[in-house]
C-alpha cells in the first residue's frame, strides 16, 4: 500500500544512490563504461528505499537512523549482487568460465572486488551520513502524512 513515507523513502534513497555514484566513477579504472550505472543506482536506491526504509517509517526518530542505515546497506548490497552479476554474465558469454559453478563463484568474488574499490572514507562516511538523513526525513513524512 503507497504511503507517504514510502514516497519518500524511495526519492530519498533514490538521490542517495544517484549521488553516491559521483563519488564511486573515479575509484574505478579509467576507461571504465558505466552505461547506465547512474540510473541502476538511482533504481536500486528507490527500491531500497521503498521496501525497507518506507514499510518501517513513522515509529520516531530512534528507528529512522536505524532502517535508514538499514536501508543504506541493503541498497549497498542489492548493488554489488547486481552489478557483479551482470559482469559474470558478461564474462560467462565471453566463456571465461569453466562450468556454471566457477560463474556463480565469481559473483562474489566479483562483489568483493567491487567493494574494495568503493570502500574509501569518502564513500563510507557518505552513505552512513545520507542514510540517517534520508531515514530522518522519511520518518519525518511518513508520522505527519500517514
Amino acid at each position: 500500500m503507497p504511503t507517504a513515507g514510502k514516497l519518500v523513502a524511495a526519492i530519498m534513497f533514490a538521490g542517495l544512490g544517484a549521488l553516491v555514484t559521483y563519488l564511486i566513477i573515479p575509484l574505478f579504472p579509467e576507461g571504465t563504461n558505466f552505461g547506465w550505472f547512474m540510473p541502476g543506482n538511482a533504481l536500486i536506491g528507490l527500491m531500497a528505499g521503498w521496501i525497507v526504509a518506507g514499510s518501517r517509517a513513522g515509529k520516531g526518530y530512534y528507528s529512522a537512523t536505524g532502517y535508514g542505515l538499514t536501508a543504506m546497506v541493503s541498497m549497498v548490497v542489492w548493488g554489488l549482487l547486481i552489478y557483479s552479476s551482470i559482469e559474470m554474465v558478461e564474462r560467462s558469454i565471453r566463456k571465461m568460465y569453466d562450468g556454471p559453478v566457477d560463474a556463480v563463484v565469481s559473483v562474489f568474488e566479483l562483489g568483493v572486488d567491487y567493494l574494495r574499490i568503493i570502500a574509501v572514507p569518502e564513500v563510507i562516511v557518505f552513505l552512513v551520513i545520507g542514510g540517517i538523513i534520508c531515514g530522518l526525513v522519511t520518518d519525518f513524512f511518513a508520522q505527519r502524512f500517514p
